[in-house]
């Protein structure tokens, strides 16, 4: 395996994916619980960790609805303090380090794959449903991710101090999409609050930290860093920058780092920012991190690989991308094909026709034989065509819209993506807009 001290040896092939073999046991300490909050859009996720972390992240939101990713790592005692047991941190000190790591999704439909993404880089998911709303369907998206993750749930009915609350209805709906709570009989820990009003809380993160306990979190710390890319965007005054939670290894500035490699991006990581917007100088396993210093912006949950030197992270960048190419190559041949099926069967269809006519007949058939290119103009006529150039703050919004874009029936109308990318609009953008217009 790649380390520090030793050459890069293994095939690139290896680095595809993965970087290193599982680690020791005996290397691995206890970290910091990574907990996602899911569930559907406004049944309180982000009033929920504003009240564990007593800030009102909601307030700037567009329409009070996340629309990215948000991760930050609080201490165990001050998430205690808001939730009103000042001496609760005392007695779950056994049970856990002093802080745990929250992510917080959207849960607006159009942010699946954001969703999907908190869902497999967390250890526990704490499903947010609203007492007065019920399950619906992005909290079935929420439970079919944490199933396919194989990711512990812990329930928290939410908004139980509305009148329309109706708390056994919600877990008899829970049930039927496979989510049984210990009041039924399960093993799933199903907790009532309402995060608004701050009832209950400590009852949540008692179980939060239950589930942690029997899970027996750990990581490894030592060697090369290794991450997942959260969010990736370009921030004023500081550059690309994207969030990675690391999951191994210490994530360190230049020159104590070698460079790092998400997908097709290449960083030199020449400043870290904490969940509060502090430099420091490293990261360990289980937090949280802003990395400035991207040649370009890694996608949305990449795999974030630390190698030796710059020209070994610039040989693996080239075997990525030749795979993409290769694949993409492939992907467009077999798109033709089907594209040219209806096509090709008529012309073998002539052919078929020709080879039981008399010779003298042929010129005759030929000049019957199907214009492909006329058949294809004319099934294509009539259908407008809407070129599009789409930019956005982050790498999320612009995977969302593109999402959503193109479930666009295509006989009603054909999008061509010319140009997209996250970012500020730029003028030469805005000159391309007008000419595809």
């Amino acid at each position: 395996m790649i380390t520090k001290q030793t050459a890069f040896s293994l095939p690139l092939s290896c680095l595809s994916s993965t970087c290193r073999p599982p680690a020791c046991p005996a290397d691995c300490v206890p970290r910091p619980p990574v907990v996602a909050v899911l569930g559907h859009v406004d049944h309180g996720k982000t009033t929920l960790l504003d009240a564990f972390r007593a800030s009102r992240m909601v307030d700037g939101e567009f329409g009070g609805i996340t629309q990215h990713i948000a991760a930050f790592t609080v201490s165990l005692s001050s998430v205690a303090v808001q939730a009103g047991v000042a001496d609760l941190a005392d007695s779950l000190s056994d049970i856990l380090s002093d802080h745990i790591t929250f992510v917080d999704t959207p849960g607006h439909a159009a942010f699946s794959a954001i969703r999907a993404r908190g869902a497999a880089a967390t250890d526990i998911m704490v499903l947010v449903v609203a007492a007065d709303d019920g399950v619906m369907p992005q909290t079935v998206e929420s439970i079919r991710f944490a199933k396919e993750q194989n990711t512990p749930i812990v329930v928290a009915i939410n908004k139980i101090d509305k009148k329309e609350a109706d708390v056994a209805c919600v877990i008899e709906e829970l049930a039927l999409h496979g989510v049984v709570v210990e009041q039924l009989g399960g093993e799933i820990q199903s907790v009532e609050i309402s995060a608004l009003k701050r009832i209950n809380l400590h009852r949540l993160l008692e179980a939060i930290c239950l589930q942690a306990e029997l899970m027996q979190i750990r990581a490894d710390p030592t060697g090369p860093a290794e991450a997942v890319v959260l969010e990736s965007k370009l921030e004023h005054g500081i550059g690309k920058v994207a969030t990675c939670l690391v999951t191994r290894g210490q994530l360190q500035k230049t020159p104590a780092s070698g460079p790092l490699v998400a997908s097709e991006a290449i960083c030199s990581p020449r400043m870290i920012l904490n969940d509060r917007g502090e430099r420091i100088t490293s990261v360990s396993p289980g937090y949280v991190a802003k990395v400035a210093g991207w040649k370009d912006l890694p996608p949305a949950g990449s795999l974030v690989l630390e190698l030796t030197s710059m020209s070994e992270a610039t040989e693996v960048i080239r075997f990525r991308r030749n795979i993409r190419m290769q694949k993409k190559a492939e992907e467009d041949h077999s798109a033709y094909l089907d594209k040219m099926a209806p096509y090709q069967e008529q012309y073998n269809e002539f052919l078929r026709e020709r080879a039981k006519s008399p010779r003298v007949m042929w010129r005759k058939l030929s000049a019957n034989r199907p214009d492909f290119q006329s058949v294809i103009q004319a099934t294509q006529s009539g259908v407008p065509v809407l070129p599009l150039l789409i930019k956005t703050d982050v790498h999320g919004s612009l995977e969302a819209i593109r999402t959503i874009l193109s479930t666009c029936p295509s006989d009603e109308c054909v999008l061509e993506f010319g140009q997209s990318g996250v970012g500020p609009l730029t003028e030469s953008e805005v000159e391309t807009a007008e000419a595809l217009d």
